[in-house]
């Protein structure tokens, strides 16, 4: 399932990752990993080698602003490149990158890399996101209208899971959303707990995803 344009005054940073995971029984980590900055555009791609296993079907991405901990995560399908979009300027950014195959094993993250944001950028929306609320943001009770846009990307389909963990749907499945771009979703836990929230969306006849966080409301419920 479910670019930036350049400018002479802004750094371009080129996040290269050697990918060579296995993906089987014990899938296996990239070997190495290297960053590469330039003066010529304020672009950022995180790049691959691609794997040879012939079950391969694509890669997900992990992004964050903490080494080891990532808030956001990208099912990219079966590339070997990724473009970040709205990086902010000052910032610091993690990115590991695994692989999964036909039957959903997912191997060991890639080494992480990092890069420092060192002049405000353009976004890049080469995925869709969601906008509201922000995330990884703490939200606001037991009920909250989640919203998204599609950016740049055709997207004909969209369906929205909540779970305690990623990928789960057991605190919500929104089934078939069509393009309706928000849906609210009731009876959330109110015990500050991290909830996984999966936005689903179909592109050129296949199911990808982005993965996000967010904090439950702790306490009672507030007024919707």
């Amino acid at each position: 399932m479910p670019n930036v344009y350049s400018s002479p005054f802004i750094h371009k940073t080129l996040v290269v990752l050697g990918l060579a995971c296995c993906l089987f029984l014990n899938p296996t980590a990239v070997q190495s990993a290297n960053i590469i900055q330039s003066t010529a555009t304020d672009s950022v791609k995180v790049q691959w080698t691609a794997n040879s296993e012939s079950d391969l079907a694509g890669y997900i991405v992990y992004q964050g602003t903490t080494s080891g901990s990532y808030s956001i995560y990208f099912d990219v399908g079966n590339t070997t490149v990724y473009e970040p979009q709205s990086l902010e300027a000052g910032l610091t950014y993690y990115f590991a990158v695994t692989a999964y195959d036909a039957d959903g094993n997912e191997s060991s993250p890639s080494t992480e890399v990092s890069v420092q944001v060192l002049a405000p950028t353009i976004p890049i929306l080469s995925f869709p996101e969601l906008t509201s609320p922000a995330p990884g943001a703490t939200l606001r009770g037991a009920r909250e209208t989640f919203s998204w846009t599609a950016n740049t990307v055709s997207v004909t389909e969209w369906w929205l899971y909540v779970g305690t963990s990623k990928g789960a749907l057991d605190i919500y499945d929104s089934g078939y959303l069509g393009m309706t771009s928000s849906n609210t979703v009731k009876e959330l836990p109110t015990d500050g707990s991290t909830l996984y929230v999966r936005l689903w969306y179909k592109e050129g006849g296949r199911w990808k995803f982005i993965d996000t966080t967010y904090t439950a409301h702790a306490g009672s419920a507030l007024p919707s």
